[in-house]
């Protein structure tokens, strides 16, 4: 028993708006047809176009820093501010910046060379709060050239 071959246009298939990288699609080296997976084609994609190669080089320009600082607050507010220098590196910004207390959040911040200031409020008691609590800030910096 020979299995019977439909045929069906290509514009007869649905169109597939969001591929998964474990879907397939066919092609052909010569008269072999083979299959291939997204995964596999993003992957030979990044190699072929330079893109891991970028990403590697871009963790030598980029690093991060953690700080710790306690803050107290006077009337509800406090300027924190951390000497962020670091050799070889120039200071682009704040990545992350939380509280050791739920009720704080910052209102904004200034980067001045290699110094950061934050403006911090007591979101409870915006007007009275003297309370103390740490801030954690992780700061951006790109490579000096």
């Amino acid at each position: 028993m020979t299995d019977e071959q439909k045929t069906k246009k290509i514009e007869d298939f649905p169109e597939n708006a969001e591929p998964a990288d474990t879907d397939y699609f066919l092609n052909a080296t010569g008269n072999v047809m083979k299959k291939t997976k997204v995964s596999q084609l993003i992957t030979w994609l990044k190699e072929k176009l330079g893109i891991n190669e970028l990403n590697t080089k871009m963790n030598d320009y980029v690093t991060i820093k953690n700080f710790t600082q306690k803050i107290t607050l006077k009337s509800g507010i406090a300027t924190v501010n951390i000497s962020a220098a670091l050799d070889g590196y120039i200071l682009l910004g704040i990545v992350r910046c939380s509280f050791a207390s739920s009720y704080l959040t910052t209102t904004g911040y200034t980067v001045s060379g290699n110094n950061l200031s934050l403006n911090v409020r007591d979101i409870l008691a915006p007007t009275t709060a003297t309370a103390s609590a740490n801030c954690y800030v992780t700061a951006l910096y790109v490579i000096k050239n």
